[in-house]
């Protein structure tokens, strides 16, 4: 085992009372995640795909969805619950406590990961900012892949803490002392630290794709500590590293070779080619449309950082808020100085990831960031204490700090002007700078007390304790609306058309629908397929008759459609287009059922029965 590292203030191990207040957590929070979580009657969207696979898999079928061969989400979250599903069928319980205990693994992995790589001091605090964060309740609630995504993070890079024993710039040291193994310490240790790699190289891909920023890492970390230091790593580091690049390209070469078989407008490839993906009919990305979503997504997931760091939701991303540039800052030296380690191997994972969600042209909140939490709340601390300690000493250093302060308030009023917007949080984020300004003024001539030191545990856990207030009330908000049953919005889009279709429709039956039709398929068995998503009625008729379908799903469109053209957009124009084909046979709150004529002469009678 690595050498713990001591605390910046010269503590080493976690006290008692911090161990004792990491389980407190655990119980208090674990509880209520367990008490507050969803109860889902209905399910929709990447639910319902993740158990219709894990059901295709536990019936033997193969990694099918509907009878087709699926290659859009991988294989890693469906494969763990095939043994859940095979022993008790498609029940929400039990699929949700296989997820929760998931989750809380991942936390455990967390600490254990620090614990790897020296820094025993965080895994008490961290372990406490898990529990308690929204957006960990978010994911750990629900039926998602982030927490066993987060377990499998957490083992690759405490792997890579064992492995990598890279020297400091112009040092043949390693920085694990002691060898990982007795098997590594001879000469052969090169070919287990190579299957090691192989494995986490293969695994982290398959739970989540955004995994792919793993190799990435390894192949950075590789270059990085061999060429540009000049100090390369041991033959174990050397094979681990390397192992990693060999498993994340057998499995992405076998992945995207059976991809091909399943649609490709629904292509991670194809939707990064979008102008839009939430409305493809705007056609193919430019570089200039590219750099302009970039940027955008950019201001996006920074907001989303603010909301897992300060612990509330709903974060706007106003690019010039105190928040946003303060947590870019202090992140940003975290990074920098993790990257200084003589294992970067974290640095270049957080970068290679950040960077790859950052071109995904879609925002799904904090639900992509929240496995980088650990990292986060890791590179954060140690910028923060880096960035305090060079502190301006001066009353000219905390002028120039005030007048930073001034400029950045004066390009979020500008930015919230162009706009035309005057949302609270934008004008409390002005008023923040205008606070720092004021403080900066005021008291920048100040030396300050000797006592306080940003690196003290006392610092550490008041942090922690406003963390924690901040974000009790949402989670007790969330846990008390989720067990009085609310369901997600998609799930309410169907729930009502299913007893219709079972009650209404033979199981030869082909269904078509707008949006949600996986949920269709998993909870009426009958194939369900989805419509393009286009005004082009041409292409739409097209997907009916080739699929065969005889009845129609039009869920009612959410407030901010997910999707452009919406449902109805795409009924209407179908209905122009070859009008008496579609009749309606039944209509519910949220959405209506058509039956569907086959290709000729209507008939005058359309049948409701199959």
């Amino acid at each position: 085992m690595a050498a713990t590292e001591p605390h910046p203030d010269g503590s080493g191990d976690p006290s008692r009372l911090h161990r004792w207040l990491a389980g407190v957590a655990v119980v208090v929070f674990g509880g209520l995640h367990l008490w507050g979580r969803r109860r889902p009657d209905w399910l929709p969207g990447d639910e319902a795909y993740y158990v219709g696979l894990a059901r295709a898999l536990a019936e033997g079928d193969g990694y099918v969805f509907d009878s087709v061969p699926h290659g859009i989400y991988p294989p890693g979250y469906p494969l763990a619950l095939t043994p859940v599903v095979a022993v008790s069928g498609i029940d929400p319980f039990a699929l949700q406590m296989a997820t929760l205990l998931m989750g809380w693994v991942g936390i455990g992995a967390v600490a254990f990961y620090l614990v790897r790589r020296g820094d025993l001091w965080a895994a008490a605090p961290m372990v406490v900012v898990m529990a308690s964060s929204v957006s960990v309740f978010d994911q750990y609630t629900d039926l998602r892949s982030e927490g066993l995504f987060l377990l499998v993070v957490m083992l690759a890079l405490a792997a890579g803490e064992r492995f990598v024993r890279s020297g400091p710039v112009g040092s043949a040291a390693g920085i694990a002392r002691g060898s990982p193994t007795r098997w590594v310490s001879n000469g052969q240790g090169w070919i287990f630290a190579a299957g090691a790699g192989v494995l986490v190289g293969a695994s982290v891909p398959a739970v989540r794709s955004v995994g792919i920023a793993l190799p990435a890492a390894a192949l950075a970390t590789l270059l990085v500590v061999t060429l540009v230091r000049r100090g390369p790593p041991d033959p174990a580091g050397r094979g681990f590293l390397m192992g990693i690049l060999g498993g994340g390209a057998i499995y992405h070469l076998w992945w995207w070779g059976r991809s091909a078989s399943d649609g490709a407008e629904r292509s991670y490839g194809n939707l990064l080619t979008m102008v839009d993906p939430h409305h493809p009919d705007l056609g193919r990305a430019g570089p200039i449309d590219v750099v302009a979503r970039t940027f955008e997504q950019f201001s996006v997931q920074v907001a989303n950082l603010v909301e897992l760091m300060t612990n509330l939701p709903s974060i706007h991303p106003f690019f010039g808020g105190l928040p946003h540039l303060v947590l870019i800052a202090v992140v940003g030296r975290g990074v920098w100085e993790e990257a200084r380690r003589p294992n970067p191997l974290a640095a270049w994972f957080f970068l290679a990831y950040l960077g790859i969600v950052v071109l995904w042209p879609f925002d799904e909140g904090t639900r992509f960031l929240m496995p980088l939490l650990p990292l986060i709340a890791l590179f954060g601390y140690r910028g923060f204490v880096d960035l305090a300690r060079r502190r301006p000493q001066t009353a000219r250093g905390w002028r120039a700090v005030a007048l930073i302060a001034a400029c950045a308030g004066l390009v979020q009023a500008t930015e919230l002007a162009i706009r035309g917007s005057s949302h609270l949080q934008g004008l409390l984020w002005i008023a923040g700078w205008a606070g720092a300004a004021l403080a900066a003024l005021r008291f920048g001539g100040r030396r300050p007390r000797a006592s306080w030191r940003p690196d003290a545990p006392r610092w550490v856990w008041a942090g922690i304790a406003v963390y924690v207030a901040v974000g009790v009330p949402t989670l007790l908000d969330r846990a008390t609306r989720f067990r009085a049953g609310e369901q997600k919005f998609p799930a309410t889009q169907i729930a009502e058309a299913i007893p219709w279709i079972l009650d209404n429709t033979d199981p030869s039956t082909v269904l078509a629908a707008t949006t949600e039709p996986q949920g269709l398929f998993v909870h009426t068995g009958r194939t369900a397929h989805r419509l393009p998503t286009t005004g082009n009625a041409e292409r739409l008729w097209s997907a009916v008759d080739e699929a065969g379908a005889r009845v129609l799903v039009v869920p009612k469109a959410h407030e901010y459609p997910y999707l452009l053209p919406t449902g109805d957009a795409r009924f209407d124009a179908m209905d122009r287009a070859q009008p008496g084909r579609l009749t309606l046979a039944h209509e519910y709150s949220m959405g209506r059922i058509f039956t569907v004529d086959p290709p000729g002469p209507a008939r005058s009678t359309p049948s409701t029965s199959f």
